[in-house]
């Protein structure tokens, strides 16, 4: 007897395996029978495509270009003052040479602090540490947070340094990999600008 229920053992084994295999072989054939590969394709593609489209516009909503054609924008030495004593500064003027009226707000710097010393007195972003930046007003103050420039206009803003900076600062170029990555020397400057038409959101290494 138990020699008959070894050998049953094995065969009861295969067997269940055999019908095992069976049955997913069948059922793979009956999923190829009625289409199913693709109608799963299908499906998968009505999620993924959605995903990756909101995905793009996300990107190209929140995207900032490295800069605007023909607006430039300049550092040269400068003075300033906070709470009525006197700093070094550094000047920026945004020059519009684009053939169309720009609308520029919003504009913000966020330094590289070796290399681009502020006084601790300049105020500063508690959110991502951003340093709003004003431009000038009719009055030689530094109040506007907006701006229209004409074509062929000029505005400047400015920001106190703790030191005068040197002529590496000023002769400075950014290379192709500091501007992919924004990984600036020196600052970065984000603004928002209306050319014509079309809106950009730019970031600006340094």
């Amino acid at each position: 007897m138990d020699a008959i229920l070894a050998w049953s053992r094995p065969a009861s084994t295969a067997h269940c395996s055999s019908g095992y295999n069976m049955d997913i072989s069948n059922w793979w054939q009956w999923l190829k029978d009625h289409d199913a590969p693709n109608w799963f394709a299908i499906g998968l593609s009505l999620v993924l495509w959605p995903m990756v489209l909101s995905i793009l516009v996300y990107y190209w909503s929140r995207h900032k270009v490295r800069g605007i054609p023909h607006f430039d924008v300049q550092p040269t030495q400068g003075q300033t003052a906070i709470g009525g004593q006197p700093h070094n500064a550094v000047n920026l003027t945004f020059t519009n040479l684009t053939g169309s009226i720009v609308y520029i707000r919003l504009a913000r710097l966020r330094e590289q602090r070796s290399n681009f010393p502020i006084p601790p007195a300049a105020v500063r972003g508690i959110s991502g540490g951003w340093r709003e930046l004003k431009f000038l007003d009719e009055n030689r103050n530094f109040t506007r947070d907006q701006l229209i420039l004409e074509t062929g206009g000029r505005a400047v803003t400015s920001i106190a340094v703790s030191r005068p900076l040197g002529n590496d600062f000023y002769n400075h170029t950014p290379g192709w990999l500091r501007m992919l990555f924004r990984r600036p020397k020196y600052f970065v400057i984000r603004y928002t600008a209306m050319v014509g038409e079309k809106k950009y959101s730019v970031a600006e290494v340094y």
